[in-house]
């Protein structure tokens, strides 16, 4: 019985051990003066501790899209956060990376559109190597 309370106890230290692990690293990621590459290390380090826990995952998603933003990859930040942006609620860093992301993305749709009407040719038609993709 004492063997079984002390694996028990072992058990429970551990799984707590491993939480504040996980904890520390998504503060980590979340801190907005750590530089990019630091924040989506410690995201991902988060979710390894606690792949289970989907506020470690969101965390990512941020982490991700930020470091996306940063170097000017629109599309891919906007395209990570998509999938969450239906189910994530009440999490203001989500909500203003993802507010920024569409804002972004509506600037740069925008520009291609009207790019790629100016090589439009009489009739609408376009050249095969001045398609956007």
């Amino acid at each position: 019985m004492r063997v079984l309370t002390a694996v028990g106890t072992t058990a429970l230290v551990v799984v707590l051990a491993i939480h504040l692990l996980a904890l520390g690293a998504e503060r980590a990621a979340r801190d907005p003066q750590a530089a990019p590459e630091l924040r989506v290390a410690a995201a991902k380090r988060a979710v390894r501790l606690e792949p289970f826990n989907p506020r470690f995952e969101v965390t990512l998603a941020i982490a991700l899209a930020e470091q996306d933003l940063a170097a000017g990859r629109v599309d891919e930040a906007y395209f990570t956060l998509l999938p969450l942006s239906t189910t994530v609620r009440g999490d203001e860093q989500f909500r203003d990376t993802y507010r920024r992301a569409v804002a972004l993305k509506w600037t740069v749709d925008a520009r291609k559109a009207h790019q790629q009407h100016a090589r439009e040719k009489a009739g609408g038609a376009l050249d095969p190597e001045d398609v956007e993709r």
